[in-house]
């Protein structure tokens, strides 16, 4: 007999299932595709996967369209460009047509000057920036492409959840496809757009000249017909004023017939000009102290020293900028105008072209 009390017999009660927790590993892995659990959904992943692919394709749909409007849109800045550059031909001729009939000086400057260059040819059409060709988007339900199928260094192709990992592989090449085409789509929209930003400049630059050709045409046939005694139009008063430069906001005045840049003058009237006008926009500026005309000396000085309303007086302004404008010498440079640089405290009369344009000073 042994002495060691006997083991209490223990009742074997079935575990409660709302509060029992197993300790025991699972009899099945998480990827067996016989077993109860997966940690990926194939269905909803493949749902996600065509609906990321054909927003991808949708967004590629709306590059191109922004491109073709883009070439749509390059091609008529093209054609304005063009039109620009012959209409500045044409009055170029008409200048120096104009040039020739005013004087004998004209004649001769035609004479000993090029001809106004040949019109540049039209330019070639543009070429449509169409967008790169779209990539071909794998449908799971359809049918998919899968590029490199035959490669698989991991040895994906053949577990248990092949499927998935094609179909994996499948939508990340797909939307690298897409990525690598919208990529392409912003750099040719960004390659457009530089273009049209520079044509766009290239016009209004064009489109400056052109106004300033125009004006000293307007201003040759405005002399010509103010020498025929029977179409001459009389001056007329346009009102009394004083000219400050803007950048120094010193005064333009008179003294002794000499031309001054000046704060003040010991003379009230000294820094008064009296504005008349006649026709070809010509504008003339006299002193009301000195009684004189301002304008341009044979040796290309500015002065104040003529009686007179003639053609070495005429200038010439943006009526519609009276307080800020630039000063245009309508006899310089053979009658076709130069611009006024202020110089210090003197005046002179540079070029026509735009760089002379560009610094002359605003009054």
């Amino acid at each position: 007999l042994s002495s060691e009390p006997a083991p209490r017999r223990q009742s074997h009660t079935p575990p409660d299932p709302q509060t029992h927790v197993s300790m025991s590993p699972p009899t099945t892995s998480p990827w067996d595709t016989a077993g109860t659990r997966q940690l990926l959904s194939v269905a909803p992943a493949a749902a996600d996967n065509l609906a990321a692919r054909r927003a991808a394709a949708a967004a590629s749909e709306t590059g191109r369209a922004v491109l073709e409007a883009l070439a749509t849109q390059g091609e008529q800045l093209d054609r304005a460009e063009e039109r620009a550059e012959h209409a500045s031909f044409a009055v170029g001729r008409s200048n120096r047509v104009l040039r020739g009939m005013g004087s004998w000086g004209g004649w001769f400057a035609n004479v000993v000057t090029p001809d106004a260059p040949a019109v540049p040819p039209p330019m070639p059409p543009r070429t449509s920036s169409a967008a790169p060709a779209a990539a071909k988007i794998p449908d799971p339900v359809h049918g998919r492409v899968v590029p490199g199928d035959d490669v698989d260094p991991l040895g994906l192709s053949s577990g248990p959840h092949a499927a998935l990992y094609r179909e994996q592989d499948a939508h990340l090449a797909a939307m690298s496809a897409a990525t690598r085409e919208l990529s392409g789509i912003g750099v040719t929209i960004g390659s457009a757009l530089t273009s049209q930003v520079e044509a766009t400049g290239r016009i209004a630059a064009a489109t400056e000249r052109l106004e300033d050709d125009v004006r000293m045409v307007n201003r040759r046939a405005g002399r010509i017909l103010q020498g025929k005694w029977f179409k001459g139009e009389k001056r007329r008063f346009l009102m009394y004023a004083t000219v400050r430069q803007n950048e120094t906001q010193l005064m333009l005045g008179s003294m002794n017939d000499v031309v001054v840049l000046s704060a003040s003058s010991p003379h009230a009237t000294a820094n008064v000009w009296a504005l008349w006008a006649r026709q070809g926009n010509a504008l003339g500026l006299r002193n009301e102290l000195t009684g004189r005309w301002l304008g341009q000396g044979f040796l290309g000085d500015i002065q104040c020293r003529a009686s007179e309303f003639g053609r070495r007086e005429e200038w010439e302004i943006d009526e519609q900028k009276m307080s800020h404008t630039r000063l245009i010498c309508a006899n310089a440079n053979w009658g076709t105008g130069g611009w006024i640089h202020a110089n210090a405290d003197t005046l002179v009369a540079k070029g026509n072209d735009s760089s002379s344009k560009d610094g002359a000073a605003f009054w």
